[in-house]
């Protein structure tokens, strides 16, 4: 990895698990990070030595000055499902201001709709890795993965972990829609169905190649993911 300042601010917008784990792989890299959110409060799996503060990114003077003296400036905002396309736009433009206006790098967190047919993925060490690399700019990349495996065969192993009878019922199409009279996220989803009932595999090969990143194997992310619930929710 390329040396960097370790006292150069690296601001995250938005502060869900993925804006989350950037701050984490930051930290351990010991760079300053500060992570911004509409109500100012931090996250359980937010590191308690991240700087937060409040601000309503969605406009441009905010956003601005919330990224004030930012080296790297990370776009991980998330609005609900049903209303991306009121918000993010506006969020999406906003970002971009910010970093234009403070001269910072800019990093942005998408999913994979720009492509025909999504995994999990290592998404918060891949962001850390590209803010810190001068050779990842003005690429789109992959962040690391394990090789693709169905849904069903991703439940059966989390109800292994969780040693319970794995149970799976199989939501047509044509449910979907019914549901989204009365559940707006599920009306937003109807044309996105394509992604669960054909195949819709992505490679990361580029990103592990070209930074030395490699994806949690499966079963490890399934026992890390349910030992974090069970014990959040207080549960055995």
């Amino acid at each position: 990895m390329e040396e960097w300042m370790s006292n150069e601010l690296h601001i995250i917008l938005g502060t869900g698990p993925v804006g989350c784990w950037i701050a984490i792989a930051l930290r351990e890299l010991h760079i300053p990070v500060r992570a911004v959110n509409r109500s100012g409060k931090r996250p359980d799996l937010m590191p308690a030595d991240v700087e937060i503060i409040a601000s309503d990114v969605s406009d441009v003077a905010s956003a601005t000055a919330a990224a004030t003296g930012a080296h790297v400036i990370y776009q991980a905002l998330n609005p609900p499902y049903h209303e991306w396309h009121t918000y993010f736009p506006g969020l999406q433009a906003a970002a971009l201001a910010a970093a234009r206006s403070t001269g910072a790098r800019y990093v942005s967190i998408e999913n994979l709709y720009m492509y025909d047919s999504s995994k999990p993925m290592d998404v918060g060490r891949a962001a850390a890795m590209l803010g810190t690399r001068q050779d990842s700019l003005g690429s789109a990349w992959i962040a690391p993965h394990a090789p693709a495996l169905s849904q069903g065969a991703m439940v059966e192993k989390a109800c292994r972990a969780l040693k319970i009878k794995p149970q799976m019922t199989v939501v047509s199409p044509l449910m979907m829609r019914i549901a989204g009279f009365f559940i707006p996220e599920a009306r937003a989803s109807v044309e996105m169905m394509y992604e669960f009932t054909d195949p819709f595999v992505v490679d990361s090969n580029g990103i592990q190649r070209a930074f030395g990143l490699e994806p949690t194997p499966v079963d490890i992310a399934i026992e890390r993911t349910t030992s974090w619930y069970k014990k959040h929710a207080g549960t055995q």
